[in-house]
């Protein structure tokens, strides 16, 4: 291949990236700027001879090289050298892709039911972060159809202000805790709870990470998750959320932190490890996942603390770790035999196992029949 095969070859995988077909020789004249259909059939002939294109039903298609990048040989400091002059490797995304979807999802169901396991004892951080949903974003905290659900109405006489004969202040009794929450929220809506635990050495970040999935943050679900991950003898740190109150009776010390004052209160109350990670799980699930399904969200969520808590081992330690945990849980559980259908029916969440909703269309579905 010639200096100027390269320029066309480069024509061509833009052409391919817009439009994802080749067109007939005659347009491809057009594409890379030749002037003649016997030029374009000596430039493919060159392509296919270096292993770029192939013909496939007397048409041409790329192959696996086309859609490579070369990967340059190491450069040496100091001193400048000159460029090598033979064929660089080539080197594809697809190299790094997983050929069997399903293997991905064997090694996340391997770190949930061996990774995720286990009490931890120490200054553990606490926090809840609603994920999916239909729009969870802009729909928190609010009823879906426009307001059609409605607020509970508060009792006439718990509205009714008085005043300090002394100070002239206008007080009533409080309202109860989350009152003002909506009572319908979108059914599709999640939380994901995330216990962290401190490490020992100062500015270390967190060293363990458990994860649960609730269907909302009350005192049940985060006291069961916390009996769950967390021992008696644990600091429990949290926001200020009421859910939380019954933390000082099940364990040695709990210490919240005031949001709207600060992120932290100066002596080492927080629980910025929880909401980091809930940060990361949020654009996982919105960049990466691409929308989970519901049934499926503690695996991404069990995938996302395990590397967490790794993050600081190499790539070889990565690897040892994750198979010694995927291999010792046995045989899959939810994955043997997926292809014939046998497909998990469950939700995995703190309250208990509950029957997932399907995504797709439904079985029988035929297409309506046009007007």
């Amino acid at each position: 291949m010639t200096e100027h095969d390269e320029k066309y070859l480069a024509k061509l995988r833009t052409h391919w990236k817009r439009h994802a077909a080749f067109p007939s020789m005659a347009k491809l004249c057009e594409t890379v700027g030749l002037s003649s259909t016997s030029s374009v059939f000596a430039l493919v002939g060159r392509l296919v001879d270096a292993g770029y294109l192939e013909r496939v039903d007397s048409r041409i298609a790329p192959t696996r090289k086309f859609f490579a990048r070369p990967l340059l040989s190491p450069i040496r400091a100091g001193q400048p050298q000159p460029a090598s002059q033979e064929e660089p490797e080539v080197l594809t995304i697809d190299d790094y892709l997983i050929d069997d979807p399903t293997l991905a999802h064997k090694l996340r169901e391997g770190l949930l039911r061996g990774f995720n396991v286990g009490a931890l004892c120490g200054i553990q951080e606490m926090d809840g972060m609603d994920i999916n949903g239909r729009r969870y974003r802009e729909k928190r905290n609010k009823p879906l159809g426009g307001g059609a659900a409605g607020k509970p109405k508060i009792p006439a006489h718990l509205l009714k202000p008085s005043v300090d004969p002394e100070t002239g202040e206008i007080q009533g009794p409080p309202k109860p805790p989350k009152w003002d929450k909506t009572a319908k929220q979108p059914a599709d809506r999640r939380l994901l709870l995330v216990i962290r635990q401190r490490s020992q050495a100062k500015k270390k970040g967190a060293v363990a990470t458990r994860i649960g999935i609730a269907l909302s943050e009350t005192a049940a679900t985060v006291v069961a998750m916390a009996k769950k991950f967390a021992s008696a003898e644990s600091s429990v740190m949290s926001d200020e959320d009421p859910a939380y109150y019954s933390f000082s009776k099940l364990f040695t010390q709990h210490q919240t932190i005031n949001h709207s004052k600060g992120y932290s209160d100066g002596k080492g109350v927080s629980n910025n490890l929880a909401e980091s990670f809930n940060w990361r799980m949020r654009r996982s699930a919105e960049g990466i996942y691409l929308s989970p399904s519901n049934k499926y969200l503690a695996d991404y969520a069990a995938e996302n603390a395990w590397r967490e808590d790794t993050r600081k081992l190499s790539t070889l330690d990565r690897l040892r770790q994750l198979l010694r945990t995927v291999m010792g849980v046995g045989l899959s559980q939810w994955w043997r035999g997926y292809v014939q259908g046998l497909h998990r029916e469950h939700e995995l969440l703190v309250e208990g196992e509950q029957p997932a909703k399907g995504r797709g269309r439904p079985k029988g579905w035929r297409p309506r029949p046009p007007r």
